[in-house]
């Protein structure tokens, strides 16, 4: 697969090549952030990264957008098409709308539950009423629209879990039913403006789906990745996807000036595994990395402190990662639950 795209700020091609076999992405240009490779400002990048980071982990969120592409399918739905919008709101709500109403959305007050439009008076109907979600609005059923009886009306039921897994093969023929259904219903969405194309890109573009999930959910202890010995970071490898040079005499410095015991917890591999486990520790950047637009030099007494690799998966755990302290503090508060 070849994708090529126009830098509409500096004119230059940038090409991206996907070799399945190989993973591999190569980028003509020296940076290509994925706000320029999706034309969105970086405060858009951010919120995006805010609302899939939401997905307990990365298998959960391709599962997701599986289903949208599903939706994408049953409807041939173009990125155009005046009936669809694909939307993340200021609630870090990530949803699909046909015709002005849901037919799938994902999270609600950071939690990951998926919701599916649901037709009235299908056989399984009760039992997923029985084991959904409270109703995010006043009731699980949609009020009508112009023509509907409201006691017939689809419902919408929302489900904690992974996203291929919380319908069966016959509620999932529900679910479509009701998909086409409301494209049914009429010809265009009076929320069309709230559309966002590259989402539909994320969705339908297997290559540049996997560009962007690889730098959403860059690995939780990719703070460890060594680079050339100046003290840059933030430049972006024109092989291999996005990611950001971590300098190893960096590392060291943070490690000669607090040591190999987590910030965090305080644990030290050295003291528990010996000889195995001495002088391992992760070092975590204190500065997020979607955060980091260009190259700038870093700081390792202020921007780096060493961490176990649980505490670290835990500060990447959330939407947005959280500080030593924040991560501390809870770790004491629970632990002081606990002795009680």
């Amino acid at each position: 697969m070849l994708n090529m795209k126009i830098d509409k700020f500096t004119n230059k091609m940038c090409i991206w090549v996907l070799a399945t076999k190989l993973k591999i992405y190569v980028c003509t240009t020296k940076y290509c952030s994925l706000s320029l490779i999706m034309n969105i400002d970086n405060s858009t990048q951010k919120h995006l990264t805010q609302v899939i980071r939401q997905a307990p982990n990365r298998e959960w969120m391709e599962q997701y957008l599986d289903l949208i592409e599903e939706v994408i399918h049953i409807g041939r739905f173009e990125n155009d098409d005046p009936r669809f919008v694909l939307s993340i709101n200021s609630a870090k709500k990530f949803s699909v709308t046909i015709n002005g109403r849901y037919v799938l959305s994902a999270f609600r007050k950071g939690r990951p539950l998926v919701g599916f439009t649901l037709p009235y008076g299908f056989e399984g109907l009760s039992e997923l009423i029985s084991r959904s979600e409270m109703p995010e609005f006043r009731s699980r059923q949609w009020k009508p629209h112009a023509g509907e009886v409201a006691e017939k009306c689809p419902y919408f039921l929302a489900f904690e879990g992974f996203p291929e897994r919380l319908l069966t093969i016959k509620q999932k023929i529900a679910w479509k039913r009701a998909v086409l259904d409301e494209m049914e219903r009429c010809d265009k969405s009076p929320y069309k403006r709230f559309h966002k194309p590259f989402l539909y890109e994320l969705v339908i573009d297997l290559g540049f789906r996997k560009l962007s999930l690889d730098e959403i959910f860059y690995d939780d202890y990719s703070d460890e990745v060594n680079s050339k010995e100046i003290f840059q970071e933030g430049s972006v490898r024109q092989v291999l996807t996005k990611y950001y040079e971590r300098n190893s005499k960096a590392r060291q410095k943070c490690i000669d000036r607090y040591g190999t015991s987590c910030s965090v917890c305080d644990f030290n591999f050295g003291k528990s595994f010996g000889e195995l486990g001495e002088g391992f520790i992760h070092v975590h950047h204190l500065r997020p990395i979607f955060e980091i637009a260009e190259e700038y030099e870093v700081d390792p007494i202020k921007d780096l402190r060493p961490v176990c690799p649980n505490c670290h998966a835990m500060i990447h755990r959330s939407s947005s990662p959280l500080s030593i302290e924040e991560l501390k503090s809870r770790l004491i508060r629970f632990k002081a639950q606990t002795d009680t």
